[in-house]
């Protein structure tokens, strides 16, 4: 045999072992702060709430539609809506497409890894009459907020408190004017 070498490509076991518990290090120091409370993910959950309600009333204004953001405390969710109020009780079109990605207008806290860990620890919608839905609000073409059904029960007050645990924000719509701030 003509210069056949003894020696192998490949790594050892040791090496291997090596390897591995290095990344076991490195995962065990990176998943804690990846995990751990953020104030900017409470920022910015807040943020995404605002434009969400502010392109609801934007829509309504420029269609002349009433359009809301139904917001749900239990599965830390809102998700903007095109109210029919041909129809009765006033149907709720979910299907909304933002112009820019094409997305459904849907605002998953827990789904997105930017406001992971952020939940929407409180929703109070307060309306001038009784009000079937109180986890929607509802802009007319005017801008101004009220319930869905039915939508002469004008929004007298409405708060989203967000929360991580330790940092908090809180996110209002002004009553006539629709306006939304964040606290």
């Amino acid at each position: 045999m003509r210069g056949l070498s003894a020696t192998r490509a490949g790594f050892t076991l040791t090496e291997m072992l090596v390897v591995v518990a290095l990344l076991a290090a490195f995962a065990a120091v990176a998943v804690p702060i990846l995990s751990a409370p953020d104030p900017a993910r409470v920022e910015l959950a807040a943020a995404e709430l605002v434009q969400a309600l502010r392109f609801a009333r934007s829509e309504a204004e420029r269609t002349g539609t009433p359009h809301g953001l139904r917001v749900d405390a239990a599965v830390d969710t809102a998700q903007m809506f095109r109210l029919d109020t041909a129809a009765v009780p006033p149907a709720r079109d979910f299907a909304i497409y933002h112009p820019v990605d094409r997305q459904l207008v849907v605002l998953d806290l827990a789904a997105d890894p930017a406001t992971a860990n952020v939940e929407i620890a409180a929703a109070a919608f307060s309306f001038s009459g009784a009000c079937t839905e109180l986890r929607d609000i509802v802009f007319d073409a005017s801008g101004t907020p009220s319930c869905a059904d039915p939508v002469s029960s004008a929004l007298t007050s409405a708060t989203i408190d967000l929360s991580d645990g330790r940092s908090q924000r809180r996110v209002a719509v002004a009553a006539v004017t629709g306006r939304v701030t964040v606290q």
